[in-house]
């Protein structure tokens, strides 16, 4: 018997369902694997950031995982997944401090 650990996320309807173990280390893969491919064209942080929008509900469950640690002890296996994990922390960072500023329509602010 193998032991399952559940991750949350939200599906369709912003349900609550739940993420295996299998499946993070698939979504891991995944970002993994595309984020890498981008790397290797000369992508930058942007780019990567925005190649990534079509997996983005995936991530944010990864990122907001309450096994956050177990996926970051992971996620040395996939080192351009770590990076794309860097970028949005960041990007994150500054809607926070508001240093990247957003107008009530969505659309970004310059400074």
């Amino acid at each position: 018997m193998s032991l399952t650990v559940e991750y949350s996320r939200y599906g369709r309807g912003n349900k609550r369902t739940w993420m295996t173990s299998t499946e993070v280390l698939t979504v891991m893969r995944r970002l993994d694997t595309g984020a890498d491919a981008m790397l290797l064209t000369g992508a930058d942080d942007i780019s990567l950031f925005v190649g990534i929008a079509e997996v983005m509900p995936d991530c944010q469950a990864l990122l907001e995982s309450p096994y956050r640690q177990e996926i970051e002890t992971t996620g040395v296996r996939f080192p351009a997944f770590y990076r794309l994990a860097t970028v949005l922390s960041k990007i994150a960072g500054g809607f926070a401090d508001r240093s990247i500023k957003v107008r009530a329509n969505g659309t970004l602010a310059g400074n």
